[in-house]
C-alpha cells in the first residue's frame, strides 16, 4: 500500500504555516511542521521527540522558509544537501524574499525550487496548490535510511 505523501513544512510564522497547511491538506497527505531550523534538523536526524519513525514519517518533500530564528533556511538547506542520507529529498524554498542574491544562493546550495510567497491571498493559495500538485503527485518517495523493513 502506497503511503500518503509527507510534507515537512519549516515555517516560523504561525499564520503562514496555518494557511499553507490548509491549502496542502485538501488532498490526502500529511504536513509536519517545524518552527525553526534546529527543529527541522532534529526531525530529519530523528533526534529527541522525533526518534520514533511512526510519529515522524520520512518527508516526500521539504518546504523551507529562509528567514527563521536559530538556523536560517540557508543553513538548513546546506546541511540537508551535504548529508548523503538527506540530499535526495527535494527542498522547495518558499519565502517572501525575491532578492536575486537569495535566489542565487538557494540554487547554489542545491534547492530544487524557489518560490516567492505572493502577498495576495488568492495567489498564495494557487501557488501552494501548484506546489502540492507538482511535488507530491508523481514524486518518488525517498526511503527513510533508518527504515530497516525493506533492507
Amino acid at each position: 500500500m502506497k503511503r500518503a505523501p509527507v510534507i515537512l513544512l519549516v515555517e516560523d510564522n504561525d499564520d503562514h504555516a496555518e494557511l499553507i497547511t490548509r491549502c496542502l491538506t485538501r488532498e490526502p497527505l500529511q504536513v509536519i511542521r517545524c518552527r525553526h531550523g534546529d527543529d527541522a534538523l532534529a526531525y530529519l536526524n530523528r533526534d529527541g521527540e522525533y526518534r520514533d519513525p511512526g510519529v515522524s514519517p520520512w518527508p516526500t518533500v521539504i518546504v523551507l522558509d529562509l528567514r527563521m530564528p536559530r538556523q536560517s533556511g540557508f543553513e538548513v538547506l546546506a546541511r540537508v544537501k551535504e548529508d548523503e542520507r538527506l540530499q535526495t529529498i527535494p527542498v522547495v524554498v518558499f519565502t517572501s524574499s525575491s532578492a536575486p542574491e537569495d535566489i542565487a544562493r538557494a540554487y547554489e546550495l542545491h534547492a530544487n525550487s524557489y518560490l516567492v510567497k505572493p502577498t495576495e491571498i488568492g495567489a498564495l493559495i494557487e501557488l501552494v496548490e501548484s506546489l502540492r500538485a507538482y511535488w507530491t503527485r508523481h514524486s518518488v518517495v525517498v526511503r527513510d535510511p533508518g527504515d530497516r523493513s525493506r533492507a
